[in-house]
């Protein structure tokens, strides 16, 4: 990385633990094959509540987060309350979802799966220096 920025291996280190130590950098990750581990299917969800008080809202957010096919869940302004991102070895995990939040006594007015048939583009979000602005406008 380094060489990368041409910055010294010691002066790279250091504004890393920096950037860690403020916040910009959040953790690490490895990009796994989810297919390979077992989870062919890669499904984008969006659910809307029945009910979205801060009770029903919670408690929908309490069974994503004891779901762990659910990858990623976001709750959203718009026609939907929530986006959910699913890897799972079967497209009855989906089902199992909407069918869990039903005999949790939690409505779904509308849930509606889209399955990933390709990956088009997957990028980190890109780096700037600091006197650059944070995002790159799209090409002309």
């Amino acid at each position: 990385m380094a060489e990368r920025v041409g910055l010294s291996p010691s002066a790279c280190l250091e504004r890393t633990r920096r950037l860690e130590r403020g916040g910009v950098i959040v953790g690490y990750r490895a990009v796994l094959d989810h297919a390979a581990m077992g989870a062919p299917f890669e499904v984008w969800g969006e659910v809307r509540l029945a009910e979205h008080s801060p009770v029903a809202v919670a408690r929908f957010s309490d069974l994503l987060h004891r779901t762990p096919a659910i990858v990623s869940a976001y709750r959203v302004a718009g026609r939907q309350d929530f986006l959910l991102h699913v890897l799972a070895s079967s497209m009855s995990i989906w089902d199992g979802l909407v069918q869990g939040a039903s005999d949790a006594g939690i409505g779904i007015a509308a849930a509606k799966a889209s399955v990933v048939v390709e990956c088009v583009k997957s990028a980190p979000i890109p780096f700037t220096s600091p006197s650059s602005p944070r995002f790159v406008e799209n090409a002309k």
